[in-house]
């Protein structure tokens, strides 16, 4: 039987909900146990901090939002022009590293990424830690 405003047979309609309903409970049930077992390791384990000392002071927060008229200077076409820009204005700012805000507000920053853009993914969903160039990256915890 088809439905006629979907073309949608009704056998496809229920194996696709079907399927996601399984992945969500899937997804629902994997979480509780990472959580379990993060909790469980977190406990009995030293935790080492990702870069060592370096994340010591106030961090400069940098401006990435569209808000902020700077984000349209930045050439996003050339990696390295980027890369160069956002480290001079770290070096500028004179400390020693940076963060890019959470939850941010990134238009300007993705505007070369039309289908980011036309989906309204916009909003930045990391935390961006800025440290120098060959800083070194700690594993926090002891490897199996």
């Amino acid at each position: 039987m088809v439905n006629y405003k979907t073309g949608i047979k009704q056998k496809q309609l229920y194996h696709k909900n079907k399927i996601i309903y399984l992945r969500l409970k899937a997804h629902r049930n994997m979480s509780f146990f990472f959580k379990m077992n993060l909790t469980s390791v977190l406990k009995e384990n030293d935790i080492y901090p990702l870069f060592g000392d370096l994340l010591k002071g106030e961090p400069y927060v940098f401006d990435f939002s569209s808000k902020n008229p700077k984000t349209l200077s930045y050439n996003l076409n050339n990696f390295q022009d980027f890369n160069d820009a956002i480290f001079n204005e770290l070096k500028n700012s004179g400390m020693k590293w940076g963060v890019g805000e959470y939850l941010e507000e990134r238009r300007n920053i993705l505007r070369g990424s039309v289908n980011i853009i036309n989906e309204k993914r916009i909003y930045h969903l990391g935390l961006d830690i800025i440290v120098p160039y060959n800083s070194v990256v700690f594993c926090p915890l002891d490897g199996v």
